[in-house]
């Protein structure tokens, strides 16, 4: 019966919306998911002490400190 034959794809094309229906149900975003965290100010607060990121070693305002400037032609040295 040729007018039958279209439900064979119908059927197959469900099951296919069924199994995606279903794993994004299973797979759906939790509130408390502890693999899926995002960061919140108050921890990158906490860490950057941990790092010793408030230190000025190696920032911009700190790179310049105790270095000594000369040149060459008239011998003078400047300290910054």
């Amino acid at each position: 019966p040729f007018h039958l034959l279209w439900l064979g794809v119908f059927f197959t094309e469900l099951a296919t919306l069924l199994f995606f229906v279903v794993t994004g149900f299973k797979f759906r975003p939790a509130e408390n998911n502890p693999y899926l965290s995002l960061r919140t100010e108050e921890q990158d607060l906490a860490e950057e002490g941990e790092y010793g990121l408030e230190d000025e070693v190696g920032t911009a305002a700190g790179a310049g400190k105790g270095v000594e400037l000369s040149t060459r032609a008239g011998g003078a040295t400047v300290s910054v």
